[in-house]
């Protein structure tokens, strides 16, 4: 098959709350048009793209995010007052949302309880089911002690902060609550947030020092000091790797130049540099973490696809290695031109973060090229938001009287299901929620 270039292609998306980064593109050289979609529903998305009058599409899952406080409410059922005598029942309901209000199923759920002649009629642990509910019945009148258990990769927030119908209740994960008669409490809830990670760079390379300026060829493990530590280069007698002062304006330090002499009669030419080992063991956002550079492109040509400038990934200090991003001489030319600076993004799969990571720039050349390929690499840093998302909340709200569970925000405040409800909204975490209920009638 042939590509295109510079064919329009629209792009649409099915569902609700949907944001494309563009709508239309024209294809590059490797006849590829992008955008990228977010959204805020957590649903099923059919995407599609649009060229010279033929359609085709795709479909992509948004699952629902981190628990909000916001969304997330806490009641107990039914409300009225509840006798102690073996048989009268009241549940709490629990519903966790993310910011945005989507729910979440398939969670475990672990309840206990505390105090003498407690009954759950169900298992006191389980999965909600498709809607995110899980229910727990029967739970006795009297005075009662909740206890939340913090989720893992959570910390508590502040207690008793804000009015009371937002703010978090537990003072060291415990709240006391009297289910008196007549009483209806709507205000008891339990906050968990996602702790803010500072650690947002993990890895920085800025070449300080000069090396190989005479821009000797067939070097054999030779090595320079970088910003990070030790890199090791190699080379065949077509090619070479420099530290030096770049041509391009303003320049705060040296830059690594990959230099690929032309082929012509002769054989292939190659050079690679290995960085120092690096720890990307401990990221912000795994699933954002990104390698960014900068690249002068100073001598690239068009349509030329026998000269390259690799990245490898390695995971084990260099023992195997993964390409992960390439560019012919060509496409750097079609995608940027010549004698021109800009920034290059390459994620990092989670595959890869930890203490063992290393990179490998390297400068290829096929036989029989008679141009010569020379870039400029500065600036490296490896890095992460402090965050995947804004700050992401657990919270649990009970209300009191007769065991009432009711959900107001879903218009369900005359709910009399008598049962505990736990809906968990982060598909990627579990979350324990320990009520020790003692109670004195």
């Amino acid at each position: 098959a042939n590509l295109i270039s510079g064919a329009a292609v629209a792009f649409g998306v099915e569902g609700g709350n949907n944001t494309l980064s563009a709508t239309s593109a024209m294809t590059n050289v490797s006849g590829v048009a992008t955008t990228s979609l977010k959204s805020t529903r957590a649903e099923t998305k059919i995407i599609t793209a649009t060229a010279a009058g033929v359609a085709f599409n795709t479909n992509v899952v948004f699952y629902a995010g981190a628990p909000a406080a916001a969304t997330t409410t806490f009641v107990v059922n039914p409300n009225s007052n509840i006798t102690a005598d073996g048989n009268a029942t009241a549940a709490f309901s629990l519903r966790v949302n993310d910011a945005f209000g989507n729910a979440a199923g398939g969670q475990n759920v672990t309840v206990s309880a505390t105090g003498a002649s407690n009954t759950f009629p169900l298992p006191a642990s389980g999965q909600t089911d498709a809607n995110g509910y899980y229910l727990f019945p029967n739970l006795a009148a009297g005075a009662y002690t909740v206890t939340f258990t913090t989720p893992g990769g959570f910390v508590p927030t502040i207690a008793n902060q804000g009015s009371d119908v937002t703010d978090s209740d537990p003072v060291a994960g415990v709240v006391n609550v009297s289910l008196a008669a007549g009483q209806n409490n709507l205000t008891i809830d339990a906050g968990f947030k996602v702790p803010v990670c500072t650690s947002t760079t993990n890895h920085t390379e800025t070449f300080p020092n000069k090396f190989n300026t005479y821009f000797t060829t067939s070097l054999y493990n030779k090595t320079f000091t970088g910003s990070s530590g030790t890199w090791k280069v190699n080379s065949n007698n077509r090619a070479t790797m420099v530290v030096t002062t770049p041509y391009y304006s303003p320049s705060t330090s040296y830059a690594l130049k990959v230099v690929n002499y032309n082929t012509s009669g002769c054989g292939s030419g190659w050079t690679k540099a290995e960085s120092p080992k690096v720890d990307l063991s401990n990221p912000c956002c795994p699933s954002e973490l990104k390698m960014n550079f900068t690249l002068w492109t100073y001598k690239v040509v068009c349509n030329d696809s026998k000269a390259k400038l690799e990245i490898d990934f390695s995971r084990d200090n260099g023992v195997t290695w993964t390409e992960v991003w390439s560019k012919s001489s060509g496409q750097l030319y079609s995608s940027y031109g010549v004698n021109k600076k800009v920034n290059i993004a390459i994620s990092v799969p989670v595959a890869y973060q930890n203490a063992n990571f290393k990179y490998r720039i390297r400068g290829e050349m096929a036989s029989g090229d008679c141009n010569n390929f020379y870039v400029f690499i500065d600036d490296i840093k490896i890095g992460s938001p402090a965050s995947c998302s804004s700050s992401s909340y657990y919270s649990a709200r009970t209300t009191t009287g007769n065991g009432s569970l009711e959900m107001p925000e879903l218009g369900e405040a005359a709910q009399q299901t008598e049962s505990l409800k736990l809906e968990r909204e982060s598909l990627a975490e579990k979350l324990k929620v320990d009520f020790n209920v003692a109670v004195y009638p």
